[in-house]
């Protein structure tokens, strides 16, 4: 059985210089040699040179692309350098990328270069792929949730005293809270390259709807949720006779004191 021959993982560096090289007119063959690179590979960053090219002159060195060169089995290596490309252009995009997105496009050209059955996508390929290419996780849009732990603990209690006391029974202890849907909310994080300034967002989507929840305290009682958009008659809901949720509506779609009436 012959051995499997190795190829160098280029860094974007390597790859800038190859484009020149080639811009100069040297052969796919020769640079393939010389780099210990698939002949695909070279001809994968000629057809994609312009997206290298707009990336490494929009961060340069400073995206986390360093001069080591990893030492891969050509069997990932058309998979990993066309994803890398597919990176590069949507992020030069502005587009979030998140891990799961990743990772879905890598089955993608999984399939598209050969469908290897062994490859799976794991958090360990992933791990090291985003640490052969200098990527990391960015926030970038979001608030942080606080919660005061201090008062909810004291509210169980009281509630809890009050309930002995007075002899509630729990299945008859109903509670009731809203929360805000962001229906078209994109990703709060996006993959990006390490020490990437000035990271492209997007505002955060404003189609929201606000939806009640209601339970007894037992939990063997849950009323339908209550959904309250904007729209008296939405579009969407043309031609359906019956929702499994009981829908209200209001001009900024919030709750009020005569839709809690209802």
């Amino acid at each position: 059985m012959s051995s499997k021959r190795k190829c160098t993982l280029l860094s974007l560096k390597d790859k800038m210089v190859i484009l020149e090289a080639l811009k100069r007119g040297e052969s796919g063959s020769s640079l393939s040699q010389k780099y210990g690179v698939c002949a695909s590979a070279i001809s994968a960053m000629k057809k994609q040179g312009d997206a290298i090219r707009n990336y490494a002159n929009k961060f340069t060195e400073e995206a986390g692309c360093s001069e080591r060169k990893v030492i891969r089995t050509p069997r990932f290596e058309e998979m990993e350098e066309a994803l890398y490309v597919w990176f590069l252009q949507n992020r030069t995009a502005g587009d979030p990328i998140s891990a799961p997105l990743l990772c879905e496009k890598a089955l993608f050209f999984n399939a598209r270069f050969g469908d290897d059955r062994y490859f799976k996508a794991s958090q360990g390929w992933l791990y090291n792929f985003k640490k052969r290419h200098g990527i990391r996780s960015h926030d970038i849009c979001g608030e942080k949730l606080s919660v005061d732990e201090a008062s909810a603990d004291s509210f169980r209690e009281e509630l809890k005293k009050l309930l002995e006391e007075e002899g509630y029974d729990p299945d008859f202890v109903y509670n009731a809270d809203e929360t805000g849907l962001n229906w078209k909310a994109l990703p709060s994080q996006s993959l990006e390259a390490r020490r990437e300034e000035n990271l492209p967002g997007y505002k955060a989507r404003k189609e929201c709807v606000t939806v009640m929840l209601c339970a007894n305290s037992t939990g063997s009682h849950r009323l339908p949720l209550f959904l309250i958009g904007k729209a008296k008659k939405p579009r969407s809901f043309r031609g359906v006779k019956s929702l499994p949720v009981v829908y209200g509506h209001q001009k900024k779609a919030w709750m009020n004191v005569h839709l809690s009436q209802d």
